[in-house]
């Protein structure tokens, strides 16, 4: 016979060797193999791998796009094995997951037919399963042969036996109803939005709560993301999930796997959440929601309408740069130690990479020329450093040291163009090691630093205050032509100047039509200032008052965004606003809103958080 559509199967196989795709009362048993997971479709994988094995023989062998929205495959499926001539016969089934090139989680089972019946079977895809990064055939394995990963820890490839499984009935596959469309996937952002972390005994990797609660891992990347971080949520009662544990009441055993890579040093929590209407009891039968899901309605994609982390658990996160694909971020770290990094994702989220580690204090950071640079200023290094991109496990390139507490700094044209903030200079460094060549001198405080085609300009902080009040006014933009030999202010008696950005009107390759910057102080000011070939075009005009510390500031062709360090704000003006515009909110994450970029669609910015692991990169589409 001849295969035909049928919804929510991967396929029909008769291991005898031909194909079905319809059943009657005389038809042979089945094993319903029930393929789901629990990530992120397409962040964290994007195509799957479906094989079956009966002794030497391939019996099937197919990839499935999962990046498509409208038609691709939608998780959970299943795929119908149905008992051949010799029912006897074991099957040996694998499922790969694949992120690109990446074999990111292979999973193995072996069984055999029930001759009068459909049973069910489940194949998760499941994070605690996923390999380290590695491209090509050679590495898809992430279990030695003859074992296969479950709840992360390799074992071996025991034959299920049939008996042991239960009947298959598709509500408890496609969340309470027998119609995917009908069923009730489990909201994993919803839910743990309003989580807390949970203290684990990580040597016997159990956890004590008396309530009624849902777990998940919290990670940096991956999982289900949404605007308080990423969760991989755990089926409660299962031995892929947690599991009660004898005593006392309430204590549950996690997967054993979680607690060896938090004991690792891996960033990874436990967090719980409160069992609710819209947070029911996370089981095997209850499948997460997301545009990729065949369950429910598929919603909007995620950060459409409200925040998404891209990046949660980053150590003090300072400076934010990105280019077509990727975003770049610094880490701050200690104050007291080099521990500070330089980490990237791609821009629609997935696995973060380090760059670069044990850095002092990083500050800021630049794309230009096919590498990254950055500026430190701490422990009295003040260096500039250079990485080639893409990056390839190279070691950084030092441009320059001992300059001080550096600040800000910008690449243009095959040079770099750096602050230090005590040392009061604005100097330049050509893109290879070198002895830099001051600029600018005696200014008070230079903090950001921005360049177009001829001109560079730069915010001085100006003298700071006593007992936490206000700055004086006694900061300025300040402006220097390529090539000029003394910079000039353009405005002068600024609160505290922070970052600033370029408005290049329609061409990008031509000087700044106007220059906008914050005042970050309590009820401080967006500013806007018109130009003209690096020349003030009357006053410097507000055009928002009353900010709780406005911070970054970025342009695009319509709209200024700024976010507000102290209420945790993302708000945008048109650019020819005045103060009698109210500013938009495009939203609220409850944070330390620090540095933030824009590009064609979405806005970024950072949650600078607190002493610890408390930070974050997010993002949230224009609208």
């Amino acid at each position: 016979m001849s295969a035909t559509a049928i919804p929510r199967r991967v396929a029909a196989l008769l291991l005898a060797g031909s194909v079905a795709a319809c059943a009657s009362a005389d038809a042979p048993g089945e094993i319903m193999v029930v393929v789901q997971t629990d990530m992120s479709v397409p962040k964290d994988i994007d195509w799957l791998r479906v094989e079956v094995m009966s002794g030497d023989e391939v019996r099937f062998h197919e990839e499935y796009d999962l990046a498509d929205p409208t038609q691709g495959l939608k998780l959970p499926s299943t795929l119908a094995l149905v008992a051949g001539a010799d029912a006897a016969q074991p099957a040996m089934i694998r499922v790969t997951a694949w992120q690109g090139s990446w074999p990111r989680v292979v999973r193995e089972v072996a069984t055999t037919v029930p001759g009068d019946r459909v049973a069910m079977l489940r194949l998760p895809v499941q994070w605690l399963c996923s390999e380290e990064r590695a491209h090509g055939e050679a590495a898809m394995h992430n279990c030695e042969p003859g074992k296969t990963c479950i709840n992360g820890e390799c074992v071996t490839v025991a034959p299920v036996a049939p008996e042991s499984l239960d009947d298959y009935a598709p509500e408890r596959v496609f969340g309470g109803n027998a119609s995917p469309a009908h069923g009730r996937c489990f909201d994993v952002t919803e839910c743990f939005k309003r989580s807390e972390p949970r203290a684990v005994d990580l040597g016997t990797c159990t956890l004590t709560a008396e309530d009624a609660v849902n777990i998940a891992l919290s990670t940096e990347t991956d999982g289900i993301c949404g605007p308080s971080g990423c969760f991989v949520a755990l089926d409660a009662e299962s031995a892929l999930g947690w599991q009660w544990a004898d005593e006392p009441a309430g204590k549950r055993r996690l997967p054993k796997a979680a607690c060896d890579r938090i004991l690792g040093g891996e960033s990874l929590a436990f967090a719980a959440a409160a069992i609710t209407d819209a947070c029911p009891l996370k089981t095997a039968s209850l499948p997460v929601c997301g545009t990729w899901s065949s369950v429910g309605s598929p919603g909007a994609p995620p950060g459409t309408s409200e925040p998404v982390v891209v990046a949660a658990m980053q150590h003090r996160p300072f400076s934010l740069a990105a280019d077509s694909e990727r975003i770049y971020w610094t880490n701050l770290g200690s104050e007291d130690r080099a521990d500070g990094e330089l980490r990237s994702v791609p821009k629609g989220g997935g696995s973060r990479i380090t760059l670069a580690s044990a850095l002092a204090n990083p500050r800021d950071v630049a794309l230009g020329g096919g590498a990254i640079f950055w500026t430190e200023g701490g422990l009295g290094e003040g260096r500039v450093q250079r990485l080639d991109l893409p990056a390839s496990g190279g070691l950084p390139t030092m441009l320059a040291s001992e300059q001080g507490v550096l600040e800000g700094l910008v690449s243009r044209e095959g040079e770099v163009f750096f602050t230090s903030w005590d040392g009061g200079t604005v100097s330049r460094i050509p893109n290879v090691p070198a002895e830099p060549d001051v600029l600018a001198s005696q200014q008070g405080h230079p903090y950001r630093i921005v360049a177009d085609k001829e001109y560079l300009y730069w915010t001085n902080q100006g003298r700071t205050s006593q007992g936490g009040q206000d700055d004086a006014a006694t900061g300025a933009i300040m402006v220097l032509r390529r090539g000029a030999a003394e910079p000039k202010p353009l405005a002068t008696g600024l609160v505290k100047p922070n970052y600033l950005a370029l408005d290049l009107g329609e061409n990008e390759n031509d000087t700044a039509i106007a220059v906008y910057w914050t005042s970050i102080v309590h009820s401080g000011d967006v500013m806007r200032l018109s130009l003209k070939d690096g020349e003030r075009v009357g006053d410097p005009q507000k055009i928002a008052t009353g900010q709780n510390f406005p911070n970054g500031i970025a342009v695009d062709s319509a709209r200024v965004y700024w976010t507000s360090r102290n209420d945790g704000t993302v708000k945008w003006l048109l650019k020819a606003a005045t103060p009698h515009d109210k500013p938009t909110v495009l939203a609220e994450c409850g944070c330390q809103a620090g540095a933030l970029l824009v590009d064609a669609e979405n806005v970024f910015w950072l949650n600078e958080g607190g002493s610890d692991s408390t930070g974050s990169v997010l993002r949230i589409a224009k609208r």
